[in-house]
């Protein structure tokens, strides 16, 4: 299998200019076969843009967007049937109830066995007798994310799917997300926070103002035999003398706030927290979110 015979979505100099600053200039993303790719973002950064070009429901002005080799706006209809899609803004058809709403969902897609929207229901805690247009905002959430999740299509496309559920529903649907990816499907999922996409997503991107402007991959392996510490010095010359000793674990340094990351062996983790006993240092504590301490930290990468 070539490279690109390996991609599930393949995005080229994609440009989209709202005018303003606003849009997606010059992105580029590829998202290889059984990935989960996340996208972090403010709101207005592109992310929802971005989802709806591949979906054709907003036209690009240049630029190559291809799902699973497909041109997402000349097939735009071979692409639709390849993707389950959650949009950001949910809006249902007047049905009675969102039973009734899956049921026709289940006939548009030709589904006839109900057990996986059965289980998801379950599993999300969906009241389907409410009436989808007057329902929460939490309970739409869920009504979207069981209808996305109940088919069988090789690829999620996810805008901020999370919105709305409260952390409990959170980490649930995080965890249908992990089985889902660790089955097969292409996951492509925007979120603002960081919670949402670390320890799952293989890969997040930064887009800002319509530009990706760093990359971090997860590496399982790395969090398997080492810890991370924050650790802070009462001055610039104590920071210098600690990290030229342990440069070789320092991940990131912030010179401003007189901060560094520090990657631990497990082996050698009661030495490392014996050594912060010096008065020079200020306070430390253990990073739980890599990701975060990654994007930042970029601003002291340049």
């Amino acid at each position: 299998m070539t490279e690109k015979e390996n991609l599930a979505i393949h995005i080229q100099d994609l440009v989209k200019d709202f005018g303003n600053n606003r849009g997606l200039f010059g992105v580029c993303l590829d998202v290889k076969k059984g990935q989960f790719v996340g996208i972090m973002g403010e709101n207005g950064a592109g992310k929802s843009t971005l989802l709806r070009i591949l979906m054709d429901f907003v036209r690009k002005d240049s630029g190559t967007t291809e799902v699973l080799s497909h041109d997402c706006r000349k097939a735009s209809l071979q692409v639709k049937e390849l993707v389950a899609y959650v949009p950001g803004e949910i809006n249902f058809p007047d049905l009675p109830s969102g039973k009734d709403f899956l049921r026709e969902q289940m006939l548009l897609y030709g589904l006839k066995d109900t057990e996986k929207a059965d289980r998801l229901i379950e599993e999300l805690q969906l009241d389907i007798r409410a009436l989808p247009k007057r329902m929460s905002k939490g309970m739409k959430q869920k009504l979207a994310l069981v209808n996305a999740l109940m088919i069988d299509v090789p690829i999620l496309l996810l805008d901020e799917p999370t919105t709305g559920l409260d952390p409990l529903m959170r980490e649930r649907f995080r965890q249908l997300l992990s089985k889902e990816n660790k089955e097969g499907k292409t996951i492509l999922m925007t979120s603002n926070t960081f919670e949402d996409l670390d320890g799952i997503a293989d890969s997040v991107y930064l887009l800002s103002q319509g530009r990706i402007l760093d990359c971090y991959h997860s590496d399982s392996q790395i969090l398997k035999n080492y810890r991370f510490y924050c650790v802070g010095f009462d001055d610039k010359e104590s920071q210098k003398r600690y990290v030229d000793i342990h440069k070789e674990n320092i991940r990131s340094l912030d010179e401003n706030r007189r901060e560094c990351l520090v990657q631990v062996p497990k082996a050698e983790l009661f030495s490392f927290l014996s050594e912060l006993e010096s008065p020079t240092i200020h306070y430390y504590y253990e990073e739980e979110s890599l990701m975060e301490v990654y994007f930042r930290n970029r601003r002291n990468r340049g």
